[in-house]
């Protein structure tokens, strides 16, 4: 796992520190930020391997956050998170992630090991084309 270099975007506190020190224990290099502005911020300084996007958050949101990081840092793979937010399901506003671009989805509630073993297999396969919207 060394060396990969992992963006956090989650706009829930708890999550972010327990996803951040989970994945920085496993030997990933994790930046945490909870906005789509915050995480167009670091990118100047901070380019991921990978960047894990929670869909629904406050201000620009995970799609756009999705859209920016994959517009700045092209071979960042991207996945996605979601519980779902009002009438839309996490299946559904997942759907609409891997459409935009996510190489991969997953469902809240999920794991640290669960994510880690998802970021292993995007750092395994190495940068992959995907559409920039």
């Amino acid at each position: 796992m060394g060396n990969v270099s992992v963006l956090i975007v989650e706009d829930d506190d708890d999550l972010r520190d327990l996803l951040e020190d989970g994945l920085g224990e496993l030997g990933y290099d994790c930046l945490g930020v909870n906005s789509a502005e915050d995480a167009i911020q670091v990118l100047s300084f901070f380019e991921p391997r990978i960047a894990v996007v929670d869909i629904f958050m406050r201000g620009q949101g995970g799609i756009t956050a999705m859209q920016i990081i994959g517009q700045q840092q092209p071979d960042c793979q991207i996945i996605a998170v979601s519980g779902g937010f009002g009438e839309m399901s996490s299946e559904q506003s997942l759907q609409a992630a891997t459409q935009m671009g996510a190489q991969r989805v997953l469902a809240k509630p999920f794991t640290v090991d669960q994510l880690s073993a998802v970021i292993g297999e995007l750092s395994a396969a190495g940068p992959t084309d995907r559409p920039v919207a």
